[in-house]
């Protein structure tokens, strides 16, 4: 694997999908990004490597990481996600997942038949 993504800060205009996309870098760092669609959709993508969504803003109605596959440490720190949000049937196996000081707003949040493997979880999230 090589570099991964950074796009810190930057900003989603409209719809976002990202939908059965692979990012195969080392890092993939969405920190302070911001998305303002109604729709933001990483269904069904897979990340090979660390994964950051630090301080991230999902403004929209919908967010969704139905069936993504997180297999490095994955972050999603201080993230603030406004609208309803799914991870249902996610698959985190990195060491670590850290939804630490998370906002979820939205009337519905989904963790339905997530799966982990040797993970430690660190979660603190405002509703």
């Amino acid at each position: 694997m090589g570099p991964g993504v950074l796009t810190k800060p930057t900003t989603f205009s409209g719809d976002t999908s990202f939908n059965r996309a692979t990012f195969s870098g080392e890092l993939t760092e969405f920190d302070e990004a911001t998305f303002t669609g109604e729709l933001t959709l990483f269904d069904e993508v897979t990340f090979s490597g660390d994964t950051s969504f630090n301080r991230a803003t999902f403004s929209g109605e919908t967010t969704a990481f139905e069936r993504a596959t997180f297999s490095g440490y994955t972050s999603f720190g201080g993230a603030t996600f406004s609208g309803d949000t799914s991870f249902a049937g996610a698959a985190f196996s990195g060491e670590r997942t850290s939804f630490a000081w998370v906002t979820f707003s939205g009337e519905t949040t989904s963790f339905e038949s997530l799966a982990a493997g040797r993970t430690s979880y660190s979660i603190g999230i405002t509703t």
